[in-house]
C-alpha cells in the first residue's frame, strides 16, 4: 500500500505500470493520519517504509508505524548521521539515498558477476558482494575449505545461497559444505581483492 499526500503524485504513480500492479494499492492521503492508517490495516504490514523529503518527516511516520504494531520498519534519508540515530530509536533499517547511488554505480563497476554489491558501512574497507559459480565452474563438487580464496586473497565466503524445491535459502559456509552448480556465494573481503577474486570467479 502506497500512500502518496500529493493528488496529481498519486493519480500517476496509479496510472504507471507500477501501480497496475493487483498486488499494490495507490491511496491519496495524508501519511501522518492514524485513522487512515487503522483504516488500511498498516499493522498487518509485514514491513513499512518511509521514503519523503523531509528526514524527520520519515523518522515520525516510521515511529508512528511502530505503534500500530509493524513488525519492521525502514527509512530512506538524506542525513548519514541520521542513520545511526534512528536505530537507537527501534526502527529496523536506515540507509541514505547517497549510499544507495553509492551502491548501485559499484554494482555496475563490479557488473561482471551478477548480484550485489556495496559498502559496509562500519568496515568502509571491506565490501560486500555475492557470486554466483556460473555454469561448470571448477568450485563446484569442491567444498568451502578447498577455496583458495582465504589464504589467497583475505577473502571470507560468509554464506551460500542455493535453490531447493524451488525456493531460495540461504546457508552457513561451513567448512565442510559442499558446492553446488548455480549456488551463489556471499563474500567479504578487502577493496582491492575485488578484481581479483571476480576474475578466479569467472576462470
Amino acid at each position: 500500500t502506497i500512500i502518496e499526500q500529493e493528488l496529481v503524485n498519486a493519480n500517476k504513480l496509479a496510472g504507471s505500470n507500477l501501480g497496475d500492479n493487483r498486488l499494490i494499492d495507490v491511496i491519496h492521503g495524508e501519511y501522518r493520519d492514524v485513522d487512515l492508517l487503522k483504516e488500511i490495516d498498516a499493522g498487518s504490514h509485514d514491513i513499512a517504509l518511509a521514503a519523503l523529503d523531509d528526514d524527520h518527516a520519515s523518522i515520525a511516520v516510521a515511529l508512528l508505524a511502530i505503534d500500530l504494531d509493524v513488525q519492521r520498519t525502514g527509512v530512506i534519508l538524506s542525513s548519514e548521521h541520521l542513520t545511526s540515530v534512528v536505530k537507537k530509536m527501534g526502527i529496523t533499517f536506515a540507509v541514505t539515498s547517497k549510499k544507495v547511488a553509492v551502491d548501485t554505480i559499484l554494482s555496475k563497476i563490479h557488473g561482471n558477476l551478477p548480484g550485489p554489491y556495496g559498502i559496509l558501512s562500519s568496515i568502509p574497507e571491506i565490501r560486500g558482494m555475492s557470486a554466483p559459480l556460473i555454469g561448470d565452474s571448477k568450485y563446484v563438487g569442491l567444498t568451502i575449505a578447498d577455496l583458495p580464496f582465504e589464504s589467497k586473497y583475505h577473502c571470507k565466503v560468509a554464506f551460500i545461497q542455493r535453490e531447493i524445491k524451488g525456493k531460495i535459502i540461504t546457508i552457513s559456509a561451513q567448512k565442510h559444505k559442499e558446492l553446488h552448480s548455480k549456488d551463489r556465494l556471499l563474500l567479504f573481503l578487502p577493496q582491492d581483492k575485488v578484481s581479483a577474486v571476480e576474475k578466479e570467479l569467472e576462470s
